[in-house]
């Protein structure tokens, strides 16, 4: 029996010390590699910290040289001008397609004027604001930013007070900016600009609330914003005139209706309302590698939620299409925001804006559903009517008092609309939901589309590098795609391309 039970134990001791063997194994292993994840953490620390810290070596050297200049005396600058609106009153009433109106039963090519086309939007890039891991939290104030609450560091001892608006003042207060205790507040700004994907315009308009919320409507509040935009890399720029202070933006597209200062060239539009007139002063170099204008055309819409009773809804309905709906959702916080925006001259930048993706998923989930099995022509002409029949038509100046260019979702919004709106919502329906290719035509007092399919159509259309785009007027009343208002057919319209 011995001999049996022996080499059974054996065997079993065996197991279990192989067992054990590879119990200890993973752990070995496991802690290897946990003192190497933690040398390569150090080592990165270490690589972040050097970073941030030449960083802040390097921009506290630009300030400390840009404080210094702004000392000096500044020059005076004579106010020009804001460029008018390239554009002729709209029709009072809508033009109908008469019922015995048929389209043509092949293509023919109308005859058009100068083609623009509108850059593609880029991603910003802002400057990044490390804080040290290791730095204690700091306190934070509330702001508000178009119903959004934020919030941002902003301490009672970060307070100043400028005294005189004389240069020497402002390069000191400029000194003061630059230190450590308002590096936080800036990677606060880029934190948010980031994460509610403000844009350029959108990080104008939140330097102007944290520095307006925290000072007050003061002159300190107009350093404060302009600091905050200079350390992002844009050329803003501080003016005076009298005992204000004020700030003048450049823009990378045309603006009109907004006066502005030249300055080497360069079209400096004036923020403050209440200093649009005379002479102001200035200085004519801004901070180094502080270069960048303000893009108006942005990659995407920005995040402000609804609250407080912000949203709104409405039904749109096709009328040769019963059956063929969208519920269009709309926040006003966002309609805010986009009433603050500058006036272009440029209606394919409204055309590319994406349309907000919160607002769209209802009703694109609606309009794809009553769309499907369709073909992309078929598609485009329910789309078309939809436009067409769905909306209440009204001038800028009868519901505004002004003209006024829509972005996709202010037209979702207002109880009515006119040319331009219909046809920049069009164009993102049909790119969005078709993903065709589509152009604006600009004619003297009108907006209208027109559609690159991908099949022959009949119809009015124009050739354009080897392409056919069939004209689709939205607000041609019950035209089909392919026929154009008798009054354009000769008339040579300006092209807006739409890069996405």
């Amino acid at each position: 029996m011995k001999g049996i039970v022996s080499p059974i134990i054996n065997k079993y001791i065996l197991c279990i010390s192989i067992i054990i063997c590879f119990v200890q194994l993973p752990a070995t292993a496991q802690n290897t590699f946990d003192e190497y994840r933690a040398q390569k953490r150090a080592e990165f620390d270490r690589y972040r910290n050097s970073k941030r810290e030449a960083f802040e070596a390097y921009r506290a050297k630009k300030n400390q040289e840009f404080a210094d200049f702004l000392s000096q005396k500044w020059g005076n600058y004579n106010l020009s001008k804001g460029r008018p609106q390239p554009k002729q009153p709209d029709p009072v009433t809508p033009t109908v397609a008469p019922k015995q109106e048929t389209k043509p039963t092949k293509p023919i090519d109308l005859p058009f004027g100068q083609v623009l086309s509108t850059p593609k939007p880029v991603e910003p890039k802002p400057i990044d604001f490390p804080v040290e891991p290791e730095a204690p939290k700091r306190p934070k104030v509330r702001i508000t930013l178009y119903g959004w609450p934020c919030e941002v560091c902003f301490t009672p001892e970060m307070r100043f007070t400028l005294g005189s608006i004389s240069e020497k003042n402002v390069g000191k207060i400029w000194k003061l900016l630059s230190g450590d205790s308002y590096t936080p507040l800036l990677a606060d700004c880029h934190e948010l600009h980031k994460n509610l994907k403000l844009g350029d315009f959108g990080l104008l308009r939140l330097a102007e609330a944290v520095a307006q919320q925290t000072l007050g409507k003061s002159n300190e509040a107009v350093i404060l914003q302009t600091y905050i935009m200079t350390q992002f890399g844009y050329d803003v720029r501080l003016c005076q005139q009298g005992n204000k202070l004020g700030m003048i933006v450049p823009f990378k597209q045309i603006v009109c209706n907004t006066p502005y200062y030249q300055i080497d060239g360069v079209n400096y539009y004036v923020w403050d309302k209440s200093m649009r007139g005379g002479t102001v002063s200035s200085y004519k170099q801004n901070m180094k590698d502080a270069t960048r204008k303000i893009d108006l055309l942005m990659t995407s819409s920005p995040k402000f939620m609804p609250h407080n009773g912000s949203a709104k809804t409405r039904t749109i309905r096709s009328t040769a299409y019963p059956d063929v709906c969208m519920t269009a959702e709309s926040n006003k916080n966002l309609i805010d925001f986009y009433n603050d925006y500058p006036m272009m001259q440029d209606f394919g930048v409204y055309a590319a804006q994406p349309l907000n993706q919160d607002i769209i998923s209802r009703s694109y989930a609606q309009l794809r559903e009553s769309l499907a099995g369709k073909s992309k022509l078929e598609a485009a002409e329910i789309l078309l009517n939809l436009v067409q029949t769905g909306f209440k038509y009204q001038t800028d100046e009868e519901q505004f008092g002004q003209e006024k260019y829509n972005f996709g979702e202010e037209t979702l919004y207002y109880p009515a609309c006119d040319c331009e709106d219909r046809s920049i919502l069009f164009a993102h329906l049909i790119r969005d939901l078709l993903g065709l290719d589509i152009i604006l035509l600009h004619y003297p007092n009108h907006l209208a589309t027109a559609v690159c399919f991908d099949q022959i159509v009949n119809g009015n259309c124009l050739k354009i590098n080897g392409k056919r785009y069939t004209i689709c007027d939205p607000t041609y009343i019950n035209a089909r795609v392919g026929m154009c208002m008798k009054q354009f057919i000769n008339t040579r319209p300006t092209v807006y391309r739409i890069n996405r």
